[in-house]
This record gives structure tokens, sequence and C-alpha cells, in this order.
């Protein structure tokens, strides 16, 4: 049996491949390190089960001040309705925007990473044009 201890050539397509592999390792953020461990520490010795069911509980509980907002504003909007569509367009450009930004990972890369989500807001009012023009 022979042993290979030189290193095998490289094509550049296979190079290329291994560099962008290496420029987009998974990097963990010191304040997420740090509110993972203390999580893990308060709830050491507890079965997984258990654990998961409160991060499913703490995940929950982070969305319930959705309902709670559109209340409030329902009730302070209920003189002036016109504010509603303005309110209601703000929160879907949002929405729009961290789907863009967020959700979709390769929009945001690279030097010129705004240039993606410009181009999905332009392509996407004119299609909510051509959808107003044509009926």
């Amino acid at each position: 049996m022979k042993f290979y201890t030189e290193p095998i050539e490289k094509s550049p397509r296979i190079q290329k491949l291994i560099d962008a592999l290496y420029e987009k390792m998974p990097q963990i953020e010191a304040d997420r390190a740090v509110l993972l461990t203390e999580s893990y520490k308060a709830t050491e010795g507890e079965p997984i089960i258990t654990r998961r069911a409160k991060a499913f509980a703490l995940g929950a509980l982070s969305g319930l001040v959705e309902p709670i907002a559109a209340v409030i504003t329902m009730l302070f909007l209920r003189e002036s309705s016109g504010a509603m569509p303005v309110l209601l367009a703000f929160a879907a450009g949002a929405m729009l925007y961290v789907v863009v930004e967020e959700l979709i990972p390769e929009m945001s890369e690279g030097e010129h990473s705004n240039i993606g989500v410009i181009f999905f807001a332009l392509g996407f009012s004119l299609m909510m044009v051509l959808d107003v023009a044509l009926g």
C-alpha cells in the first residue's frame, strides 16, 4: 500500500470553493456566547426537554408584544382611521426589509450588500405599480 505524502494539486475552481468556504466560516458573537453559557448554567441538571420547553416558552412570549401593540394601536386610531394605511404600509415595508436582509443571506454578501436590497425594493415596487395599473 502506498501513502501519498505530497500535497495534491487543486484546480483553480476547487481552490476558489475552499477559499469561499473558509471566508464564510460561522462565527459566534461574544454576547451570544455569554448568554448561551448563562442559559446552560441556569438550567444545569434539568432534562433537555425542559430546557427546550423553556426556550420555546420564552420565544413565544417574545412574540406577545405584537398583539398587545396592535390592540393599543387600534384603540388610539379609532378616531383617525386615515393613519392606518400608512402604518400598515410602514409595517409591511419593515417586514420585507427584515426578510430580504436577514433571511436571504446572499442578498447581504459582498462589498455592495445594499444593492440587492435596493433592487429587490425596486422590483417589488414595479410589480405593485403594474398590478394596480393593469388591474
